[in-house]
């Protein structure tokens, strides 16, 4: 395993792009960011390309490519996913490119994907968020063997995943040392929700900034006032409908309160500063209100 030693909390461009070379040609390696947030991708679009160069990413959902589009907007970047305004062809396409995992390999794109690739020098391809190629290829199935089908269409580009998460018993390639400690953190469990409920109403009284991680929408009604619940919100599509059954819903960007589900827990971050608490709702009986060590 190489060990790269990072010089800043964010992660530069020559430090991914040393991470990348690590790997050969054609050959699949995964890479341990360990903190989440530092800038991995972002690197990876702001390193200067030579000549013949093409760099792709691959993000496991639309919510994380669409923040990336934000951060990027008006620079040379094509952004594919089911409703996007941005094309390719194997004759016109940008040196950066960005899409979702089944944009890569669906049929509308993968002949354009494996020209571009043919004909490029090199190619970098870095998939985001690697882990959750394995936790979510039981219920999507462009995620089953993921892995060997972008080698398919890429047969000769740099190939690498980044995580701050990797799965057991994964073998991790490059791994990217912090250049400060991560401060702790306390952790308490209780099996009473309503209790947690209760102290996150009272936490939003005196002002503390308060993060709520659960699939259950009911649960997440609780939190309504007046029937109105307010707060930003990084939910997937079914809980966001499920929520709008039992409450008014009011997305606010500036709320102290956010809600996430597991859709809200890759590609996206959460910079204002302050005390924060944060909640995560579970119910280990039904699964999909449960969360993996990765997600948490």
């Amino acid at each position: 395993m190489t060990e790269i030693q990072l010089k800043d909390r964010y992660i530069s461009p020559e430090e991914i792009r040393a991470a990348m070379l690590n790997g050969k040609k054609g050959h699949y390696q995964e890479i341990d960011k360990v903190l989440c947030g530092n800038g991995g991708t972002t690197a990876f679009l702001n390193y200067q390309l030579s000549f013949n160069e093409v760099a792709i990413i691959i993000f496991p959902n639309v919510p994380a490519l669409k923040s990336k589009q934000e951060a990027f907007q008006g620079q040379n970047i094509a952004f594919l996913y089911a409703d996007s305004q941005h094309d390719i062809n194997s004759k016109s396409y940008p040196n950066r490119i960005c899409c979702t995992t089944d944009q890569f390999i669906s049929r509308r794109r993968r002949k354009s994907f494996e020209a571009i690739c043919e004909k490029s020098q090199n190619v970098y391809i870095l998939i985001d968020e690697v882990h959750q190629t394995t936790l979510q290829n039981s219920f999507r199935s462009s995620l089953k063997d993921f892995i060997n089908k972008v080698q398919e269409i890429a047969p000769n580009a740099y190939i690498s995943g980044i995580t701050a998460t990797p799965l057991h018993p994964h073998e991790v390639d490059v791994k990217m040392l912090p250049s400060f400690t991560p401060p702790s953190l306390k952790v308490a469990l209780s099996s009473n929700r309503e209790d947690g409920i209760t102290r996150v109403n009272k936490a939003l009284e005196l002002g503390t900034r308060v993060m709520v991680a659960s699939n259950n929408g009911a649960l997440l009604a609780m939190l309504q006032k007046n029937g109105v619940l307010r707060a930003k919100f990084k939910i997937g599509t079914t809980l966001w409908e499920s929520l709008a059954m039992h409450v008014k819903i009011i997305d606010d960007e500036n709320s102290d309160l956010v809600i996430i589900s597991t859709a809200g827990t890759e590609g996206w971050d959460e910079d204002r500063d302050g005390k924060w608490h944060i909640y995560i709702f579970e119910d280990r009986s039904r699964n999909f209100e449960t969360y993996t060590p990765q997600n948490i």
